[in-house]
């Protein structure tokens, strides 16, 4: 027993050392200059402006000692740093090795054709515009009514039923009879009372060739897509102006959105747009064909309607997509990548990259963002060379100096350092404590 509880405490001192080493080891790849904190000072004590947790560099102490926050020796602020000196050019200084070490990639601000776009989620619904109603011109019966149900496919011209027609008995016999010997006046007239009774060309025309009555019909699909209603059984009594059934095409599909108010203002008919649909991942494009007037008032949205060709059928009523419009190209902008802006909730921070391995803060006012790119109202130039990767680097060091964000051109007010600013945006952050111990 005694040995197992030995045993179990060697384990657990290895590991408290092991665990000691590596955070000493990771802090001098961070921050190598630190490593000074261990070793003797040869600078005087009036030299130090103030202690810091390396772990927690926003929190400032006024004497040495150790960490409340991890179990580590406080490290001195020294006055003579280069980012504190007077006079000293602006930015916090990074070194090469450093930049390459952590990945910081540094790039030019772009000054271009800004094209916006609008992201929204859209349904799949049928294209109303290419419905065709069947209907009946006159009075029949049902004779043989077709084995079809809503949901079905069918194609253009596929028969629905065969309807018995008594008016079109008399007409027609009334046709053969002035065929064979009445004048061509009177004959022209029953020709057309025929196709006023619903007879299409075709019937007259077989009618003529073959002499004899033929009062059943063959009601068929106009045009080929989904079958919505279908009210027709055997041996039913049809009215003149009943619906006997209701297609829907299918060549092509509606994508509807619901966008808000304001953005809704910003969309023309007619601008082009590509939507990823949910579930298969199939990218289609179409365009914007109309925005309908009525505005939702509980959710204050208007709704945007796109066709989408779908000759392939893959596209079914009910399907969600997410839907990228394409809005009005604006030139000469100036753009960044997005991922270059730091959010702090209250504003918007970039680093610049100046000379010599230093980068400087700054505030800029930003615009919309499209294909990974944001605009840049205000705050940069073209052609300024900006960090685009490992800004909370930058960010650190520039913290670890106080450095003061550069307010936007004409703002005055002072600024507080870039990293309190940043941290203090993100959920969980709390304000920084000055000379606390």
């Amino acid at each position: 027993m005694k040995s197992k509880l030995l045993l179990l405490t060697i384990v657990v001192l290895l590991t408290a050392f092991l665990a000691s080493g590596l955070t000493f080891l990771w802090m001098r790849h961070i921050h190598p200059e630190h490593t000074q904190a261990t070793q003797p000072i040869n600078r005087p004590p009036s030299a130090v402006l103030y202690w810091y947790d390396p772990m927690q560099p926003d929190q400032h102490f006024d004497h040495p000692g150790k960490s409340p926050y991890m179990d580590m020796p406080l490290l001195p602020k020294y006055a003579d740093s280069e980012s504190a000196s007077v006079g000293a050019p602006p930015g916090v200084k990074i070194s090469a090795d450093r930049q390459q070490s952590l990945g910081m990639r540094v790039g030019s601000v772009k000054e271009g054709t800004f094209t916006p776009s609008l992201r929204v989620e859209a349904s799949v619904n049928y294209d109303d515009r290419d419905l065709a109603v069947v209907q009946m011109r006159t009075l029949g019966f049902v004779e043989v009514a077709y084995p079809h149900t809503a949901g079905d496919f069918l194609v253009q011209g596929a028969p629905l039923a065969k309807v018995r027609v008594p008016s079109w008995s008399a007409a027609q016999a009334e046709y053969l009879q002035l065929l064979n010997e009445g004048p061509q006046e009177l004959v022209s007239v029953a020709r057309e009372r025929m196709l006023q009774l619903g007879m299409d060309a075709a019937l007259v025309q077989q009618v003529t060739l073959q002499r004899h009555v033929q009062d059943v019909m063959t009601v068929r699909t106009p045009i080929a897509g989904v079958l919505l209603s279908y009210d027709i059984r055997d041996g039913m009594t049809v009215m003149q102006g009943q619906t006997l059934a209701r297609i829907n095409g299918i060549s092509t599909v509606w994508l509807q959105a619901s966008v808000p108010q304001q953005q809704a203002q910003q969309i023309r008919i007619g601008q082009g747009m590509e939507a990823r649909i949910a579930g298969t991942g199939r990218l289609v494009r179409g365009h914007v064909v109309d925005i309908l007037p009525a505005l939702d008032a509980a959710t204050h949205t208007l709704i945007v309607r796109m066709r989408v060709p779908d000759a392939e059928r893959q596209l079914h009523p009910g399907m969600f997509a997410e839907v990228n419009i394409a809005l009005t190209p604006q030139e000469h902008q100036l753009m960044v990548p997005s991922n270059a802006i730091l959010e702090t909730g209250e504003r918007s921070i970039v680093f610049l990259a100046l000379d010599k391995g230093r980068f400087e803060p700054v505030q800029v006012q930003v615009g919309d963002s499209a294909q990974g790119m944001t605009r840049v109202l205000r705050g940069l130039q073209a052609h300024d060379r900006i960090v685009l990767s490992g800004q909370f680097l930058v960010d650190s060091e520039a913290n670890l100096a106080d450095l003061p964000v550069r307010p936007l051109p004409g703002d005055d007010a002072p600024s507080p350092s870039a990293s309190t600013s940043v941290l203090q945006g993100m959920p969980g952050m709390s304000p920084a404590r000055k000379g606390a111990r």
